[in-house]
C-alpha cells in the first residue's frame, strides 16, 4: 500500500511538473510571438518613414532646401538702390577727406558705396582703379579731380556736369602754367557761373578767384576747388 502511493505521488509530481513546463512554453510563445509583431510595425514603420524621405526629396525635398537658401538669398541681398550724382560727387570728395585723415573704417565705407553705384550704374570711371591702388595710402588731389571728371563726362549735356569738368580743367592748368589756356579757362567759368546765379556757387568762385596764380597766398587751392565741386553739384 504504501508503495503503490509512492508510485502515485510520482506520477501527480511527473504531471504537475509536466503542466507547469507547457504553461512556460506557452507563455514564452505568446511573449516571443508579441516581440515579433512589435520588430514588425517598426521596421513597417521605417521602411514607411524612408519612403516617404525619398519621396519627400525626389518631388522636392532636395529642391525645396535649395529654394529656401535662393529665397534666404533673395531677402539678403537687396539691389543697390541708385544715388543721386550729387551724392557721388560728395561720397568722392569725402572719400578724399577720410583717406587723407587715415580713417581706414570710413574710407573701406566710401570705396564700397561708390563701386556697388559705379557697377549698379554701369558707369564705368577710367580713373576709379588708379585710385583704389592709392586710397589707403594717399592719392593726390589730381587723382580724385580727375574721378569727379571722369564721372560728370558721362552726362556732358548737363550743365552742372559741364561747369564741374571745367573746374577740374581750371584746378590742373592751375600748376600747370599755361597762362593762355588758363585765362580762356577761367573767363569760360566765370561766365557760367554768372548764368548759373547761385549765391553759394558765386561765393566759392569768388574764395578761388582771390588766389594769385603765382605765389603762395592760396595753399589751400585743391580744398577750395572741391569745396566748389560739392556747391555746384548741390545748387
Amino acid at each position: 500500500m504504501p508503495e503503490e502511493f509512492q508510485k502515485k505521488r510520482g506520477r501527480d509530481k511527473l504531471v504537475y511538473i509536466s503542466v507547469v513546463v507547457i504553461i512556460l512554453l506557452v507563455i514564452f510563445s505568446l511573449f516571443a510571438l508579441k516581440q515579433s509583431k512589435k520588430g514588425e510595425e517598426l521596421s513597417g514603420a521605417v521602411a514607411s518613414a524612408l519612403q516617404g524621405s525619398e519621396g519627400s526629396n525626389g518631388a522636392g525635398g532636395e529642391g525645396a532646401t535649395t529654394s529656401t537658401i535662393k529665397s534666404s538669398a533673395t531677402t539678403t541681398f537687396k539691389p543697390v538702390v541708385l544715388a543721386t550724382p550729387s551724392d557721388i560727387i560728395k561720397a568722392i570728395v569725402e572719400l578724399r577727406q577720410q583717406s587723407n585723415a587715415n580713417e581706414f573704417i570710413e574710407v573701406a565705407r566710401l570705396v564700397t558705396y561708390l563701386d556697388d553705384q559705379f557697377t549698379a550704374g554701369n558707369i564705368d570711371p577710367g580713373s576709379w582703379q588708379p585710385v583704389l591702388n592709392c586710397v589707403y595710402d594717399k592719392c593726390t588731389d589730381s587723382e580724385y579731380a580727375s574721378l569727379i571728371d571722369d564721372y560728370v563726362r558721362q552726362n556732358p549735356s548737363n550743365n552742372k556736369f559741364k561747369l564741374t569738368s571745367q573746374i577740374v580743367n581750371l584746378y590742373n592748368l592751375w600748376y600747370g602754367r599755361n597762362i593762355i589756356q588758363l585765362s580762356k579757362d577761367i573767363t569760360t567759368v566765370d561766365g557760367m557761373v554768372t548764368a548759373m546765379n547761385n549765391a553759394k556757387v558765386s561765393e566759392k568762385w569768388k574764395a578761388i578767384s582771390s588766389c594769385k596764380i603765382t605765389g603762395t597766398s592760396c595753399s589751400d587751392f585743391p580744398d577750395k576747388i572741391f569745396d566748389m565741386i560739392l556747391a555746384i553739384n548741390a545748387a
